[in-house]
């Protein structure tokens, strides 16, 4: 096994981590059919160009000179999550006690590199990556996608009057039920939904702009309707991201403990950062174009979705059935890249399927580094390269 595609931990059928407490780290594995946790110790770290920020912080701690000349010459462990934040702060302070211009966090601090993901971090320490010795297939992935109401436009979650009216939900093993709103109060849809999820246990929940509309939607109701979103593995509800910006557009994150969230339109964003050749992220539009469509495909378009649902509801729900459908096979396609690369880099299912490369060979040989204890260089600034002005004013045959 190579060390530094795979990490230097042979550990096989990690499905998932997140951190648990101070300073341990809950795993998932996939064993014998069954999933099991594992509980494991856990340091916090960081990078220092120079001892001196850090010397007299008074929590525990080890600060431990690496090999090399390079810039990064300084290790710094803790044993609890909080500490090593505070021992940030410390060194923040003590660097603008005699130096200018001030830095206000440490994303602006050039004498210090730190990581701030827990399960990234323990990743690096460790060696493990997800998903080795397991193929795609092995997944178990459930797809979702809800159907709104409203009476005044655009369907609002905070707006009381408006509600979830479908839920469609389909899995890879080619099961798919809908939750029925003309059966059920939203209330009871929502617990339905959480019992299901616990029911059929999922490494993966997919959906299509799951981030930027059904998770915020479902976690607002949730709290209107006196409920909670408890789907992680451990009963825990999922907790929101700071929007992500690699790539051109913003958006909003969620982690789901114990599972991995994948947004198929990130996917699709993704695979168009190359080719370049999408008119649309939409499901409807991608499925057409990688062929995914039924013939009887049910479009709708989503100023009709309510009076579809007061008129033909029986439509709606095949529209909202073709959408998990099309959502997974889109995953199918779009995924395995995502699967194989995490199985190398040190960063979760999600996380990998939304950075660019950079960030991901970036992260290997950080991993590296630590591993032989040697210094780090400091970041490059990116340069922007402009080349001459073209513009296009006539087309067709020109005499």
């Amino acid at each position: 096994m190579n060390k530094l595609l795979y990490g230097h931990n042979p550990d096989e059928r990690l499905l998932a981590l997140h951190q648990l407490g101070e300073d341990r780290i809950r795993c998932y594995f996939r064993r014998e059919g069954s999933t099991v946790p594992e509980d494991v110790d856990f340091y916090p770290f960081f990078f220092l160009s120079e001892k001196r920020y850090l010397e007299g912080f008074p929590k525990k701690h080890w600060a431990g000179q690496l090999e090399g000349t390079n810039h990064y010459k300084v290790l710094c462990v803790f044993t609890r999550w909080s500490d090593m934040w505070e021992a940030v702060n410390f060194a923040l302070q003590r660097y603008n006690e005699t130096n200018e211009p001030k830095v206000n966090n440490y994303v602006e601090a050039d004498f210090l590199h730190v990581r701030p993901d827990p399960a990234t971090q323990y990743l690096m320490q460790s060696g493990r990556t997800l998903f080795k010795g397991m193929k795609f297939e092995e997944l178990y992935r459930l797809q979702l996608d809800i159907e709104t109401y409203s009476r005044s436009g655009f369907s609002k979650a905070e707006r009381l009057e408006d509600r979830i009216i479908l839920i469609a939900l389909s899995d890879s093993a080619g099961w798919e039920y809908i939750i029925d709103g003309r059966k059920k109060s939203e209330r009871e849809m929502l617990v339905e939904l959480v019992e299901i999820i616990k029911e059929k246990d999922p490494d993966v929940i997919e959906g299509h702009n799951i981030f930027n509309f059904d998770f915020p939607y479902i976690l607002q109701r949730c709290s209107l309707n006196g409920t909670e979103f408890a789907i992680g593995r451990d009963g825990s509800p999922p907790r929101g991201s700071s929007p992500f910006s690699e790539r051109e557009t913003d958006f909003n994150t969620f982690e789901v403990n114990g599972r991995q969230i994948i947004d198929t339109w990130l996917l699709v964003q993704s695979y168009d950062a190359t080719k370049r050749n999408l008119e649309s992220y939409g499901l409807k539009y991608v499925a057409r174009y990688f062929g995914f469509s039924s013939p009887d495909r049910v479009y709708i378009s989503g100023e009709k979705i309510s009076w579809y649902w007061d008129n033909d509801p029986e439509l709606l729900i095949h529209y909202a059935l073709d959408d998990v459908r099309e959502t997974r096979m889109l995953s199918e396609h779009l995924s395995p890249s995502a699967f194989y690369v995490t199985q190398m880099v040190p960063l979760s299912y999600g996380t990998a399927a939304r950075l660019g490369t950079a960030t991901k060979i970036e992260s290997l040989l950080l991993r590296e580094y630590l591993r032989q204890k040697h210094s780090l260089p400091r970041p490059m600034r990116g340069a922007q390269s402009i080349g001459g002005y073209t513009d296009l004013f006539y087309t067709g045959i020109l005499e």
